[in-house]
């Protein structure tokens, strides 16, 4: 009865994540954008620990994934305030040359 139990146990965290996953796909694909900056499945394996931690903890216990749906959506966080970091530096490099490029083309035209 353990077993059979077990194995349910494990089917319905299968199904119950499968369905995150779908959200999480379904989410990068409304954006309508060739390109992501950011990528989930890279957070996820930087905390691999917690992740593998709080599915063993549902397993063990009593099926709830209320605590994986909270760490997923903090995760998804996480992996957005990333992007927006990287954003914000790619932007910061793109206004520094650019006024480097009017600094030089003014100069140019002064010189002539």
């Amino acid at each position: 009865m353990l077993f059979y139990r077990h194995t349910r146990a494990a089917a319905y965290i299968r199904a119950t994540l499968h369905r995150y996953w779908a959200f999480a796909l379904a989410l990068a694909r409304s954006e309508g954008a060739a390109q992501r900056f950011y990528s989930i499945s890279a957070q996820i394996r930087i905390e691999r620990k917690t992740y593998y931690e709080i599915l063993e903890q549902i397993q063990k216990h009593d099926l709830d994934v209320t605590p994986w749906t909270l760490w997923f959506l903090a995760c998804l966080d996480r992996v957005f305030d990333g992007a927006e970091q990287t954003l914000a530096s790619i932007m910061d490099k793109a206004r520094f040359w650019g006024g480097i490029g009017i600094l030089l083309s003014t100069s140019g035209n002064a010189r002539s």
